[in-house]
């Protein structure tokens, strides 16, 4: 007779014989002793848990002369013809094979029929994934409302590629990997059975190989059974059987990796290469180790995660307490992503070696926070040392610092009286951020109380006079001012002025505020007692703008009035073309007046993060950094 395999011979036959399924077997037991048996099981999980086993299982229980029952005698003809796959009333049907309509089709004239013998007719599909889309569709009314003497059992490794429509008729039950500890004792019992001993850790070893499989792992075990010639079964024997790297060797290279040495590293390597082991399952193991070892310094009680002896977690953790933690991950996720380099590679073991050269030649890694704090304390003339590593991590901090208001000020930002003159020129440049956008100062009619906007003043230029007095040369023009009043009444407000406004009435009329940065500030003008601020809009592409703001433009007078101290009022005007300012002659550096206040504000802040970063890239302490680690800035951000 031929061979049978273990997968076969020791195929479970009853539920209490299932391995680590026991959620599974106990819901089951308890719908058949209850008589609430479900007309459509769907079996999902990895390969080799169980699926089509427990639905043969469940086929017998249902279909036995002593059934239903949870026990199923294994010896009436319905419990033999099962076991044997010739059972009329039980089919079988390869979904990978039988993926079209047509099957379907046939299946569903098939089932009408009563069952020959047995109390009901199981349909058993095994992959049922494969299915295609009308398959699917064609199945779905049968398998709602089936006859009342047919159960369908669908198994599956992959419960996702199939339809809702199908997971809503059906009770699904999945199936888990099986526990490390309870696979090496169910091996240890079914070697006792053939005879034969083994190490534990040789049967843990098949185990982890199996990754939660029971017939993966006794197909592994029928192979170290085909090498085996006599006595126990050993550790090295399974090793050497699978091609796989000894587990001391792999915690040796890990630890010579942390500790940098190199010459053990690469002894180790040429022995692993010698003895014909796959490199590429090497490095795989050794990313493996790695996450042992991380594990071992993040969890309090590694044991549960990792399937190692008690003697090697205490020899990982005695071994590891000296190294950083970060470093050891640095090494895992350089290891980890190396994987794919050694199996693609044409020569796999000059990428691992090179790959080791590299895990040889890192350093520690330092915080980016401590660079930071490093950084600050340079600044403020304090020694350069790392801060402690205790405790939680500073708060990144940008590298410089904004200039305060006490401090004084360039050279190049003359400090005058704001009464020297009734006009004046635009102020220092603008800030990133709205909160430091200074409003210029405004001199009002002799009749208005003398008010000013915050923030920095600018100096008087009687040049300018007369350009801060005509008024703007756009269509339609803005009235003619009141005679009465005459030229040295008209108050003035700039550009950085009107910006100024926009942010003070963000936080209550945001909706009007982002409708008036897409407009272009061109002056003012004095006009009916009231201080005229010409805004325009480009005709087309802001109407939206100008319509709406139009219907508020009384709420927009108060406010203004409001934030300046005197009567003031917007002028808005809209055309193709956008006027020429005659009142404005400058503007901060880098902004052009005939763009918007939103892209004054994008350009400035765009002109202030530059400057920023030629600052942090000709910081004495980042050209020392980068000269000593051979890099460069690659990217730049201002955590202000």
């Amino acid at each position: 007779m031929a061979y049978l395999v273990l997968a076969r011979r020791y195929r479970p036959q009853t539920f209490s014989e299932l391995v680590g399924q026991d959620h599974i077997v106990t819901i089951l037991s308890n719908a058949i002793t209850g008589g609430r048996v479900h007309h459509a099981f769907l079996f999902t999980g990895a390969r080799g848990t169980g699926k089509t086993t427990t639905a043969r299982i469940l086929a017998k229980s249902l279909n036995c002369v002593e059934g239903p029952t949870t026990t199923p005698c294994n010896k009436c003809h319905h419990c033999a013809d099962i076991a044997a796959s010739k059972d009329v009333d039980v089919l079988e049907i390869d979904g990978a094979t039988n993926t079209g309509v047509d099957s379907v089709r046939a299946l569903r004239e098939d089932i009408r029929y009563l069952p020959s013998s047995g109390r009901y007719r199981i349909v058993i599909i095994d992959e049922v994934h494969m299915l295609t889309t009308s398959a699917f569709n064609a199945l779905l009314k049968t398998l709602e409302e089936p006859p009342p003497h047919v159960i369908f059992i669908l198994a599956t490794t992959e419960p996702h590629k199939i339809p809702a429509t199908i997971l809503s008729r059906v009770q699904r039950f999945d199936f888990h990997r099986v526990d490390t500890d309870v696979l090496t004792s169910y091996l240890m019992g079914l070697l006792q059975s053939e005879g034969f001993t083994a190490q534990r850790d040789a049967l843990r070893i098949i185990a982890l190989e199996g990754e939660g499989s029971v017939r993966d792992s006794l197909s592994i075990l029928d192979q170290v059974l085909a090498h085996h010639t006599e006595g126990e079964i050993t550790a090295e024997e399974v090793s050497h059987v699978l091609g796989l790297s000894d587990r001391q060797a792999l915690l040796r290279m890990g630890f010579a990796l942390l500790s940098g040495q190199r010459e053990e590293v690469f002894e180790i390597l040429e022995t692993v290469f010698c003895d014909g082991s796959d490199l590429v399952h090497f490095t795989k193991s050794l990313a493996m180790a790695f996450r042992d070892l991380v594990l071992c310094r993040l969890t309090g009680n590694p044991g549960r995660f990792l399937s190692l002896t008690p003697e090697e977690l205490l020899e990982i953790q005695e071994r590891t307490a000296v190294f950083p933690v970060d470093h050891i991950y640095q090494l895992f996720s350089r290891i980890f992503f190396g994987i794919d380099q050694v199996a693609r590679a044409s020569s796999a073991r000059l990428a691992l070696e090179m790959l080791f050269c590299e895990l040889l030649l890192a350093q520690p890694l330092v915080p980016l926070t401590d660079l930071f704090s490093r950084l600050e304390n340079l600044e403020q003339g304090k020694p350069a040392t790392l801060p402690a590593r205790s405790g939680p991590a500073p708060v990144p901090r940008a590298p410089s610092e904004p200039r305060a208001p006490s401090e004084p000020r360039a050279p190049s930002e003359p400090k005058t009286s704001p009464a020297t003159g009734p006009a004046s020129r635009p102020g220092p440049a603008l800030a990133p951020t709205e909160a430091r956008i200074p409003a210029a100062a405004i001199k009002n009619s002799p009749d208005a109380p003398a008010k000013a906007i915050p923030g920095p003043k600018a100096a008087p230029d009687p040049h300018t006079t007369d350009q801060h007095q005509a008024r703007p040369a756009a269509p339609p023009a803005p009235p003619a001012p009141a005679p009465e009043e005459g030229p040295s009444a008209t108050p003035v407000i700039d550009l950085q002025g009107w910006l100024a406004f926009i942010s003070v009435i963000r936080p209550t009329f945001a909706t009007m505020s982002m409708l008036l940065d897409d407009g272009r500030f061109c002056g003012t003008f004095f006009e009916d007692g009231k201080l005229q601020i010409h805004i325009w809009f480009s005709r087309g592409k802001h109407d939206f703008n100008f319509a709406r703001l139009t219907d508020s433009k009384r709420v927009l007078d108060e406010q203004l009035s409001l934030h300046l101290g005197v009567p003031s009022a917007i002028h808005l005007t809209q055309s193709d073309k956008p006027p020429v300012a005659q009142e404005l002659s400058s503007a901060p550096q880098g902004v052009t007046l005939a763009h918007s206040a939103r892209e004054v504000r994008e350009r400035q802040m765009a002109t202030d993060l530059k400057r920023q970063e030629e600052e942090m890239k000709n910081h004495p302490f980042v050209r020392q950094l980068l000269d000593h680690m051979h890099g460069e800035v690659v990217d730049f951000t201002d955590l202000t």
